[in-house]
């Protein structure tokens, strides 16, 4: 009988994020979406998320599912806020022991993890909305096109996103650029 694989490093990952951005910003369900898909597509960090597009940009059905484990293991704490109507995810009574359980993994990736972290970490949902949007158009444009076309992405994040100007979306390209976590022409 094959033994059931439990993916320690994925439960590590989100109470590492949880613990170290409790003291910078109050991180919410839909900011560790687009922080872990950043982590994934941006700085290769292997979590095997299968993301989709979703109304607020990519979105993973398994990385909620985990987080709701996670939470349920208590190595994180989500809890809402009713006069923002938000949930918030805090580090749990556990983390240590779920961080412990997966940190073979954490070292291997910490480098990425705390540049995603120090980039990203303070940043509103919304600008995380519109960051990992342009990674995921990005990819799609690239995989189609076999190459990267900037004036592409703007266009596509445009009709994706009509809520962001084509301002934001190209300062918001040319952070990633200058970070150099997306496709170049």
């Amino acid at each position: 009988m094959d033994k059931i694989q439990i993916p320690w490093y994925r439960y590590a990952v989100i109470s590492y994020l949880a613990d170290k951005l409790e003291s910078k910003t109050k991180l919410g369900k839909t900011a560790l979406q687009k922080l872990i898909y950043l982590l994934q597509e941006a700085y290769n960090v292997p979590l095997e998320y299968n993301f989709k597009f979703h109304f607020y940009g990519p979105f993973s059905s398994r990385l909620s599912g985990d987080l709701d484990y996670v939470d349920y293991l208590k190595g994180v704490d989500v809890e809402y806020e009713q006069s923002t109507g938000g949930y918030y995810i805090k580090p749990g009574v556990q983390k240590e022991n779920i961080i412990n359980k997966g940190k073979d993994f954490l070292e291997e990736y910490r480098q990425q993890l705390d540049e995603a972290i120090e980039n990203f970490g303070t940043s509103y949902a919304s600008n995380l909305e519109l960051l990992s949007t342009i990674v995921y158009v990005s990819k799609e444009v690239e995989h189609e096109e076999n190459h990267c076309t900037y004036d592409k992405v703007i266009e596509r994040t445009g009709s994706l996103k009509p809520k962001f100007n084509p301002g934001q979306i190209s300062e918001a390209l040319e952070k990633l650029k200058e970070k150099n976590l997306i496709c170049q022409p």
